[in-house]
């Protein structure tokens, strides 16, 4: 009877390793495979080569000179306006300025004076 308990310690956890594995292996495969790494968001994808050569075509040919930051700004805004009312895009600058606000560093002690007439 020893004999035998002491094959099922050696043989069972390698089978909890082969179901673990085949468990894995099971699960990327059955997973969607546009989640992560392909769909919308996808770097190669067509709808972000769309917007990509546009900035190339217009950064080429366009007779002004255009800066690339500023039509990347005013591209993001675009989109973000189209969403809905509350959705707002926040620049670097104005969220810097918006932060240092909130930061609680303030000068000076506070007082206010309010002039009043008595007579």
């Amino acid at each position: 009877m020893p004999i035998k308990v002491k094959k099922y310690r050696v043989y069972l956890p390698i089978v909890f390793a082969l179901i673990m594995i085949l468990g894995m292996w099971a699960g990327i495969k059955l997973s969607p495979q546009n989640d992560v790494h392909g769909g919308m968001f996808a770097p190669a994808g067509d709808r972000y080569n769309k917007v990509s050569d546009l900035m190339g075509y217009i950064l080429s040919n366009y007779v002004d000179s255009v800066s690339k930051e500023e039509l990347t700004e005013d591209a993001i805004q675009g989109i973000l306006e189209d969403l809905d009312p509350h959705s707002q895009y926040i620049t670097a600058d104005v969220l810097s300025e918006v932060n240092e606000d909130l930061m609680g560093n303030f000068e000076g002690i506070g007082i206010q004076f309010r002039m009043e007439s008595d007579t």
